[in-house]
């Protein structure tokens, strides 16, 4: 439906009878103020001609006529005469606001020790403005003074973490002292730090752009399908992992997503097909042995998911999600209280480790609640919680095949045509009477059938329809 907008009538445009002559109240505010509103309008519309023909026809100005005649020069590029405004607004309101545009307009003249100075006396009032302290690190980086810039521009990303701004302004620094290594990592975490923060609109509107250039990109679909994933638009952030996956199918960090959105969408099975193949890439990524844990619980295999747990951990012993999913299984399980309480000590201590290394946007701060209430599971009871851990980035750089070789075990640990050789010394694994040998695992085969289809279409191919009550809560929709 098309928006119609109100135009402005010219007759407002001229000087009414009362403001001709002489005004019976000229300190009245009302009657000065009185068309700053349509100031406001006539400038988020462009209508700069407009304006200046109205601040013409006033006989009197106010500060806000001044202010908005002085943005209206500097669009139209007469800086000179946007200074002396601005130089005049300051006079009569030294406001925040009007020493900023001051500073601005200095440093589009070029005079930027004169803007830095007044960038830093418009810092003695605040001190969360993240404008300025982006702006006096382009001033600093004009000048060639590359520690202060990147001072000010770090301060910059203290204050606000998502602008793109202020990582497109560091990187370039890091570039020109010479930090090749040190600007790919801030542009690399300027890329993922919008969707990373929450905001997945924006960050689709990001990739839709990237998508336009690079439509083949199997990464770009991956994070437009953990962008729906975010916004509970489960169909279509399944189409885009599969699309991903049709595009780079050995991915190890799409198939863990996959997984992940399966298992959120209670298909576990394939979840777990989806974990094993992502195992058959890197034997070695304790993630996907966490997840898989995960799954097979829910698939009723407690003795292929303790195993799971085991390998994870011992991979990985200080990640936080895998030893509060293992917590939760010992309790689902019936293990003793004493080592259920082991484990939730180490996951305390790292999480508190993982919390004074890292951003406290990183972590999930309900893990905590989660692990306050898992206590010894009462006889007839089963706790059914199970903490899902968050999305993985885009891939980093693979692992050389040799290096992945030497480390990994000596058979597949849960392949469901090979026995499984595991030598761990937790002592959930080792039974009470040990035995004279390691029995045979039987393990499971979890196939439904879609992988049985052929990838020869250019389409993602949709999964099957998941619980009718989810149906209603997502959009089937996509944008690209």
């Amino acid at each position: 439906m098309a928006m119609t907008t109100v135009a402005v009538p010219p007759s407002i445009l001229k000087p009414s009878a009362g403001l001709v002559g002489a005004s019976k109240w000229p300190n009245d505010l009302a009657c000065i103020d009185k068309y700053n509103w349509l100031l406001h309008v006539m400038y988020g519309r462009g209508e700069y001609d407009r304006i200046q023909q109205f601040i013409r026809s006033q006989s009197q100005k106010n500060s806000y006529m001044t202010y908005v005649q002085a943005l209206v020069h500097r669009q139209e590029g007469r800086i000179v005469e946007a200074l002396d405004l601005f130089q005049t607004c300051v006079l009569e309101n030294p406001s925040l606001i009007n020493i900023k545009q001051v500073a601005k307009s200095l440093a589009l003249l070029g005079r930027y020790r004169v803007a830095i100075d007044a960038y830093k006396e418009a810092l003695t009032r605040t001190s969360t403005d993240w404008e300025i302290f982006h702006n006096l690190g382009l001033c600093y980086m004009q000048l060639r003074e590359f520690t202060e810039a990147k001072q000010y521009l770090l301060q910059a990303l203290q204050v606000s973490e998502i602008q793109e701004a202020s990582y497109l302004a560091l990187g370039k620094i890091y570039m020109l002292d010479g930090e090749r290594d040190e600007a790919e990592a801030i542009f690399e975490r300027g890329a993922r730090l919008i969707q990373k923060h929450g905001d997945a609109d924006v960050a689709l509107s990001k990739y839709r752009i990237v998508y336009g250039r690079k439509p083949e990109c199997a990464q770009v679909w991956n994070n437009i399908g953990m962008c729906f994933f975010s916004k509970k638009k489960f169909v279509a952030a399944v189409s885009c992992l599969k699309r991903a996956n049709y595009l780079a199918p050995f991915e190890l960090y799409i198939l863990y997503n996959l997984a992940l959105v399966h298992l959120y969408l209670q298909q576990n099975a394939s979840a777990a097909i989806f974990l094993q193949s992502a195992i058959r890439l890197n034997r070695k990524h304790a993630p996907s042995y966490a997840l898989l844990g995960v799954a097979l619980s829910k698939l009723n295999d407690p003795e292929n998911a303790l195993r799971a747990y085991t390998y994870s951990l011992k991979l990985n012993p200080t990640d936080p999600t895998t030893l509060l999913n293992y917590a939760i299984f010992q309790t689902n399980t019936g293990v003793p209280k004493s080592k259920i309480d082991t484990t939730l000590q180490q996951f305390y201590q790292s999480y508190t480790e993982r919390a004074s290394s890292v951003n406290q946007r990183e972590l999930d701060a309900s893990m905590l609640e989660i692990a306050g209430k898992l206590v010894a599971p009462i006889s007839g009871t089963v706790s059914q919680s199970t903490y899902a851990p968050q999305p993985l980035p885009l891939p980093k750089p693979a692992i050389p095949a040799q290096q992945e070789q030497a480390d990994a075990p000596s058979t597949f640990v849960f392949s469901p045509r090979k026995p499984t050789e595991v030598k761990a010394n937790d002592e959930d694994v080792v039974p009470n009477n040990p035995a004279p040998e390691m029995p045979v695992v039987k393990t499971k085969i979890f196939d439904d059938g879609r992988h049985r289809r052929q990838r020869g279409k250019a389409l993602p191919v949709l999964p099957s329809q998941p619980d009718p009550a989810q149906n209603d809560r997502q959009d089937e929709s996509t944008a690209f």
